[in-house]
């Protein structure tokens, strides 16, 4: 049936075909997903799909929003531009990789600093021999 027009009538949707001929048919009926079985995704034209009707959606037609970690589990460390790593994702850094700041005491090893790798022979003295009871440098 070709349908010319239709309209709603105490609770009937008629349909009117091309020959003027009407068919009631209860709104209950017709409004269901029984009733639209197969319905074009075109006629579609507001609210929202929930992930199941959208299963592979392909990466590319994601413009906006955030993907969760579990959506990106390989990303490479190169594609990483901006924010700050969890110290868990850099256990093993070398010392020599590391250029600027501060390390704090409990990772300096108690021999690792000797005089001759301070800026100054006063402080290095310090650090060896100490200073007198009267706040004097002991020089060795």
């Amino acid at each position: 049936m070709a349908v010319k027009r239709f309209y709603s009538e105490s609770g009937y949707l008629v349909f009117v075909d091309e020959n003027d001929q009407a068919t009631r048919y209860p709104i209950e009926d017709v409004l269901t997903a029984a009733g639209i079985p197969a319905l074009a995704a075109s006629k579609i034209t507001s609210g929202a799909f929930d992930a199941d009707r959208i299963p592979s959606l392909d990466a590319a037609k994601v413009a906006t929003g955030t993907l969760g970690a579990d959506r990106i589990p390989s990303l490479d460390a190169a594609k990483i531009a901006t924010g700050v790593l969890d110290s868990a994702r850099v256990p093993d850094l070398a010392a020599s990789k590391v250029i600027s700041g501060t390390f704090p005491t409990a990772r300096v090893a108690d021999a690792a600093i000797t005089p001759p790798k301070l800026s100054s022979p006063a402080v290095g003295a310090m650090g060896v021999y100490g200073l007198t009871s009267y706040g004097a440098c002991v020089y060795g």
